[in-house]
């Protein structure tokens, strides 16, 4: 225990540092800007190794970028973007970037002898066809061909469990179920940058949009990563767990309980000039005698269409009393569009199309 409270003092006066770092910064706490790349192509640079060069376009005139990169299993993430101060006043033109990322990652073997599949750039898949480099064996073959023939669907999960060890960290483990051959499931457990003792888990599927699938029924389990954190989110929805201040060792699992929705409703939020435009959802529905929070997440979006999911997560274990009752959630989101509205919100078997504000 003494160990736990030692620990929580050091997180909260590196808290304490890190706020007071941020509001003694010129324009005050710092935002990060992720764009959307225009295109991607992996050629062959002046040393002969492979190289990735991304290229896309920003509203102003703000370009200085961070390009970090990291592989997980089949998938090699690309994460490009500004970090600028909330209030920073950027040349306001259109502008173009540009960048050449070391791509040597695509010939290597991870753990599990594997090569990558898949870069999800700021995510955005782009899938690797090594034809071209089977087809001309030797030390001058062509560069990979990238293809955005994928597309992005749930994974189910069945559980999330929690190892916990006595250094206050935990093992993350997925069991998932999978009903099509060509699904990928891609994995991802990263810290929240900006939120100190926060992770964060996206767990998803990816297919292959020109291929002939086998229908199948496995379940199966993924180990995703470790870490020590006070708060985990698996696709946004937050797990009643927190390493730090539990102190027994053990397995902790976990259900993602998706809720059935009666009425749904979408607005639009009053807010102040040059605010990011914020949504309010508000939805009803029944559920049963167990009181734990039920949760509204945004997924991810194409175009200006967002699919919206509701859910509760609670020990997977539970027992619930069968007593039926009535519950109602609203939450607000600020939104990036890339688009004109309206807006398209799925929520269940529920559309609603949000216009103008």
């Amino acid at each position: 225990m003494r160990q736990k409270l030692l620990f929580v003092c050091l997180m909260l006066l590196a808290i304490a540092g890190v706020s007071q770092a941020q509001e003694a910064k010129p324009g005050g706490p710092v935002q990060r800007l992720y764009p959307t790349p225009d295109t991607a192509e992996v050629v062959i640079g002046d040393d002969g190794g492979l190289v990735l060069v991304v290229t896309g376009g920003l509203s102003d005139g703000c370009i200085e970028m961070t390009v970090v990169t990291e592989q997980v299993g089949a998938a090699w993430f690309v994460d490009i973007y500004r970090e600028l101060p909330v209030d920073a006043m950027c040349p306001q033109v259109m502008s173009t970037y540009e960048q050449r990322i070391d791509a040597s990652a695509l010939l290597e073997l991870d753990a599990d002898a594997q090569l990558v599949s898949v870069i999800i750039i700021n995510g955005k898949i782009y899938g690797i066809d090594r034809t071209q480099i089977e087809d001309t064996p030797g030390a001058q073959a062509p560069a990979p061909l990238l293809n955005e023939y994928w597309v992005r669907s749930d994974l189910d999960i069945q559980t999330v469990t929690l190892n916990q060890r006595d250094d206050d960290s935990a093992d993350i483990t997925i069991s998932i179920h999978q009903t099509d051959g060509c699904a990928l499931p891609i994995t991802r457990l990263y810290g929240v940058w900006d939120q100190e003792g926060q992770m964060m888990l996206d767990a998803y599927n990816i297919i292959p949009i020109n291929a002939s699938c086998l229908a199948i029924d496995e379940t199966s389990e993924i180990a995703v990563g470790s870490g020590m954190f006070y708060a985990l989110s698996v696709n946004g929805f937050n797990v009643p767990h927190n390493t730090v201040t539990t102190d027994t060792a053990g397995s902790y699992p976990f259900a993602i309980q998706t809720m059935g929705v009666e009425t749904a409703n979408v607005g639009w939020v009053k807010m102040v000039a040059d605010s990011d435009p914020t949504i309010i959802i508000n939805v009803t529905g029944i559920t049963d005698g167990c009181d734990f929070p039920i949760q509204i997440v945004l997924g991810m979006h194409v175009d200006n269409t967002y699919t919206v999911k509701v859910a509760r997560v609670l020990p997977a274990d539970t027992a619930c009393t069968m007593i039926a009752r009535e519950f109602t959630v609203e939450q607000t989101f600020s939104l990036k569009l890339t688009g004109d509205a309206p807006l398209t919100f799925i929520i269940g078997d529920k559309t609603i199309v949000l216009g103008a504000e």
